[in-house]
């Protein structure tokens, strides 16, 4: 199938109509970009501190980029960092976290996958904030040269994108992930598209299978948040769409092998036990969902029958989801995500202790099964937080205690 106008074209539908409202030709549409401009200017600079006024500038042009807001309908400026080893790669991990906390509190003014549309190239965004910062010019001079600007950028992009049009869809579904990630797409128009839903679906659910089957250890244990695509991000608007968020649990089943001669679920390896780790993780980044919803999906993949793990060879990837090389000290990163887990499984108990305590006995036995094969998740909670650990030992008691009852 080759692409026309009659179908969604991943970023040359948004383009167009972008370009359409620039063309109105209202400086006025100017107005929430400058304001959004300077808000973030007075951000950079009153909280920043560690840094000196040359760094703060640099760190300000480097991130910050220019969008139309597709949920607002507004043009504006917002924070946008697309090069994940521009974090990764910061002096130290003290910095790593300052960096990230900055991005945590100012999360309303970083840039949406999804819903916000990135409208420059990178030396375009260069010249975009030159013209900002030239003080030769009165503001509404300047608003009329911005939009003049923008309007022919978006111009270009429109007519550099219509001569792709004989492009075959199965090449541009292998470009769609790299479009979506760097902010070219507007979700309403492509799930609007059969075609492009049910990709978007696809895609979605390839990405967390590939996530789950580690037990999420790469996103929650070895980076800090703001390299977490589920919590700021690529797949933060997905996974808080309550349809996609409920696809998570929906589609996944922890054990599928009865042996109705033992009467027991009987799993040949640790597979389900670092699916389960993941998706309780990932439960604690999804906020379209209620507790309570969370917790009733995630007891539907808990049986209530006894669970036994066959086979002289057991998985390594369990033991090995946590990327650790025996330094001498933990990093924030890895405690952070160690704590997340232990908290979720604490919550998810209390819920079960109420409405099925087989289900919470059967958690506890996976969970220490988790434990007992990820020495490193309980190194981390004994040095990061020992009261979180010692509470869940002392609800496995009481969930003992009941089951005697």
């Amino acid at each position: 199938m080759v692409i026309n106008s009659k179908i969604y074209i991943p970023k040359l539908t948004e383009q167009r109509k972008i370009l359409n409202i620039l063309k109105s030709g209202d400086v006025d549409l100017m107005d929430p970009l400058f304001d959004s401009m300077r808000t973030l200017f007075k951000i950079y600079n009153k909280e920043l501190t560690r840094y000196n006024t040359n760094d703060i500038m640099k760190l300000f042009l480097k991130e910050v980029k220019f969008f139309y807001s597709y949920k607002s309908k507004k043009f504006t400026a917002k924070i946008f960092i697309d090069d994940d080893n521009y974090i990764r790669n910061l002096q130290s991990e003290e910095e790593v976290n300052y960096k990230t906390d900055f991005i945590f509190n100012h999360k309303e003014n970083y840039a949406n996958p999804g819903e916000d549309i990135l409208i420059l190239k990178k030396i375009d965004t260069k010249k975009l904030h030159k013209m900002f910062f030239n003080t030769k010019v009165n503001k509404e001079n300047k608003k009329e040269e911005v939009l003049n600007f923008l309007t022919d950028k978006v111009s270009q992009d429109v007519l550099k994108e219509t001569s792709k049009m004989d492009v075959v869809v199965k090449d541009l579904e292998r470009e769609f992930k790299k479009l979506f990630k760097s902010c070219k797409i507007n979700l309403e128009y492509a799930r609007a598209d059969h075609h492009w839903n049910e990709f978007i679906l696809k895609m979605f659910k390839n990405e967390i299978y590939d996530d789950l089957s580690c037990g999420c250890g790469y996103l929650f244990f070895d980076n800090p948040e703001s390299l977490n695509y589920y919590k700021i991000g690529i797949y933060s608007s997905l996974i808080n769409d309550k349809e996609f968020a409920e696809l998570i649990f929906k589609e996944n089943v922890l054990f599928d092998e009865f042996s109705k001669e033992q009467d027991c679920y009987i799993s040949s390896g640790y597979k389900p036990l670092l699916v389960l780790m993941g998706l309780l993780l990932l439960s604690s980044t999804i906020t379209s969902l209620s507790k309570k919803r969370k917790f009733e999906l995630l007891s539907e993949l808990i049986p209530e029958e006894d669970i036994v793990f066959s086979g002289k060879e057991q998985e390594n990837d369990l033991f090995y989801c946590i990327s650790y090389f025996f330094g001498e000290n933990f990093n924030s990163f890895m405690i952070n995500g160690a704590n997340t887990f232990i908290y979720e499984v604490k919550n998810l108990l209390y819920y079960l202790i109420d409405k099925n305590i087989k289900k919470a006995q059967n958690l506890v036995t996976l969970v220490e099964r988790i434990l007992k094969e990820n020495l490193i998740l309980e190194d981390l909670l004994v040095v990061g937080n020992p009261s979180l650990l010692a509470d869940f030992f002392l609800l496995k008691e009481k969930i003992k205690k009941q089951t005697k009852k």
